[in-house]
């Protein structure tokens, strides 16, 4: 990959389409991602911290 590839992609874009839309979408799957993990794990260390059953099973796990 040289940088006259780089700048050809950045003026014309791929064959994918512009990619300046390709690294928005990169970054709000990112983004997503980290949010739905984020809550995700709150949840079920919140579950895991009031509910003396659940600990006990999934304590071999974490």
């Amino acid at each position: 990959m040289t940088v006259v590839q780089i700048y050809d992609w950045i003026v014309e874009g791929t064959s994918q389409g512009p990619l300046w839309v390709q690294v928005l979408v990169i970054l709000e799957e990112t983004i997503l991602g980290f949010l739905i993990g984020s809550v995700a794990g709150v949840i079920c260390g919140i579950l895991l911290g009031r509910n003396k059953l659940l600990s006990d099973v999934f304590s071999m796990y974490i």
